[in-house]
Parts: C-alpha cells; structure tokens; sequence
C-alpha cells in the first residue's frame, strides 16, 4: 500500500473498522480499531540498539580496583564506554550505532594486564661475600674458585687486615688486588676476558684484558696502589727467561709497555705489577726494544733534578766553591811541631848537665 493509496482511501470512508483475531496458546483477542479520517505519518526506521546495550553493560562489569588491567587500557575502555552511552541516547544513525558497538569491543580486546616487574637475575659468576670463603696464606687471601668475573662485597674487604691481598684466578691468570684499592667502594667486580690471541703469534701466554669496577665505575689507574698479574706462561717456547716481559698493548694492538717481572719456573708462572688497566701478556722482548728513551719502564726517564735555583730565577749550574787553598797552614803547624821537639831536647840535656 502506497501513501497516494492510502490517503484516497481516508477520503472515500468515514469509518475504517478492522478486526485482528491473535492467538497465543488459549489465547484469543480481538482488537478493534476505528479510524475517522486515515493519516500517513513517517516515523522513520527503528534502531538495532540491543547489541550495544548488552555490550555496555558487559564492558561495565571490568573492573581496575586491583591494577589488573594497565592504566592505559582501561582509560581507552572507560571511554568507549562513555561513547556508546552517548551514542544510544542522541544517535538516529544505526552507522552511528554500529560504530560506537565496533570501538567498544575494541576495547575490551585492547585491556592489557601490567607487566610484572622482573626480578633482578642473580650473576651466574663467583660472589665473595664471606671472608670464610677464603684462605690466608701470609699476606693473601685466596679465594680458590675460579671464574672470568668476580663481586667482592664491601662487609668482606672491611674484615681482612690492612696491608693484604686477595687472590682471584680464572685458570689462565692470577690477579692480586690490594684490599686497600678495594676499600673504595661497596661493591667491586673484577673481570678478566680473554682478547684472540692469533694476532700475537709470539705471546707466550694468553692475552686478556682486564676490569675492575668499583660501585659501577670504571677504575683505570691505581697508581699508589698496584695490581700483581701472574701469568701461566708455555714453558717450551721459552728461550730466554732474562727477556720475559708483561707487555702492555693499547687498543691498536700496539706494543706500548715492558714490564719486568718475576718468573717462577716451577710454576710456569711469570708476574709483574700493574698500575693501569688494559690489555696485557707475556712475551720476549730484546734488550734492545726495551733500552730507549721512550720505554716508560726505563730507571733513567725520571731523574732527580739536584740543582737549586738562584734567587732571581736563573738556574745555578755551578754550586762548588773554587779552589782557592794553599799549603801554607800545613807548613804553619809541621814548624810548631819542630820547635816543640827541639825544645824538648834541649830541656832534656839541661837537666842532665845538673846533675852531673
């Protein structure tokens, strides 16, 4: 039935009666309506509003009292919460609707439980946190299991007597660190990594680079207070103990420092004391690499300067006073010396002439 239809036939009856007989089970109604003058009016289509009402009501059920979503997430759910109530109450578009349905289930599938903190992983090398965990032989407290990296706890170096040392070893290389260096800080970690040693074909021994941390800061001079390295070092390759070196190599793989040390041939073990921290091994050195100017081991490259300055700035390069003495007070007391012994002798024949 169009409306043209519909309005010709309001104006042809006066009355419009119509009987609709509904059955639901044993029940019969009859509904009777009466029309006077029929008129069309367009209300429009109905909305599909029941899908986001069950949905609001569902999103509503999330609760955050306990932090179990992340804040983040739950504020984009409380919003399309807001959104689609909105949208139920002013919205004529079923667009309108479905959109607001969409962004909601959305977020509902964006609520994101908060990460757990993650527990800090426990080092997986040695702790010495127990002085008992060493043994003192003289001056040194060895700690005896082996490892590339070490923590040493501060309440551990405040129980070992002053003046000592302790050992660390990772198999390949001993390092004796003085307590008073480690007294610095809290927390110290010393490592030893090894370096590939095929660029240094004539090493006697493994390369390795080395590191002490104390209270997570790089240490790399220790000047009043030196490290002893000891290396094992191959004992076929040797053909001269005397030219044993610790040499120190920069990051350019250069041969910077020769270090004389000590080598203990029933150990195979060669040490040397260390006041900086790089790259270090063991190798042969010529006398003649080691007897120049610019090697810093060298016992001439720091002499004491015994000359004085004068008084207006100028250097004195001559201090002795010139030799102005003669012999003439040695003569002085040789004539003294002989006037007292022939003064003698003539006293003496005095009184011998008395008595007779």
């Amino acid at each position: 039935m169009t409306y043209d239809s519909i309005n010709s036939a309001s104006g042809e009856f006066a009355e419009f009666e119509t009987f609709v007989a509904v059955e639901d089970g044993q029940l019969n109604v009859e509904i009777a309506e009466r029309i006077n003058g029929l008129e069309l009016y367009y209300v429009g289509e109905l909305l599909e509003t029941e899908a986001l009402t069950q949905l609001i009501s569902e999103a509503k059920g999330y609760s955050n009292d306990e932090n179990v979503f992340t804040e983040e997430s739950f504020e984009m759910l409380a919003s399309a919460i807001t959104e689609a109530e909105n949208a139920l109450e002013s919205s004529n578009e079923q667009q309108e609707i479905d959109q607001a349905y969409t962004n909601l289930e959305h977020a509902i599938s964006q609520l994101e439980e908060p990460e757990e903190p993650e527990e800090p992983e426990e080092p997986n090398h040695p702790i010495l946190d127990n002085i008992n965990q060493t043994k003192k032989s003289n001056n040194v407290y060895i700690y005896e299991q082996e490892g590339n990296t070490f923590t040493i706890q501060n309440g551990v170096i405040n129980q070992m007597e002053e003046g000592t040392f302790i050992q660390l070893s990772n198999g390949k290389v001993k390092a004796f660190l003085p307590v008073s260096l480690l007294q610095l800080g809290e927390e110290i970690v010393f490592s030893f990594e090894e370096v590939e040693s095929s660029v240094y074909q004539d090493a006697l021994s493994a390369i390795f680079e080395f590191t002490l941390l104390i209270d997570g800061e790089i240490v790399t001079e220790f000047n009043e207070t030196p490290i002893t390295l000891a290396f094992d070092v191959n004992k076929e390759d040797i053909s001269d103990e005397d030219l044993l070196r610790l040499v120190y190599i920069n990051d350019n793989n250069e041969n910077i420092e020769f270090l004389e040390g000590k080598y203990k041939e029933d150990k195979h073990e060669f040490s040397a004391k260390v006041t900086h921290f790089s790259k270090y091994g063991v190798f042969e050195i010529a006398s003649d690499e080691t007897e120049n100017d610019d090697d810093p081991t060298d016992d001439n490259t720091e002499e004491v300067n015994d000359e004085s300055s004068g008084d207006d700035g100028s250097e004195n390069k001559d201090t002795s006073l010139p030799d102005t003495a003669t012999n003439m007070f040695n003569l002085f007391v040789f004539g003294i010396l002989l006037l007292a012994l022939g003064g003698g002798i003539v006293y003496f024949y005095r009184k011998k002439a008395e008595k007779e």
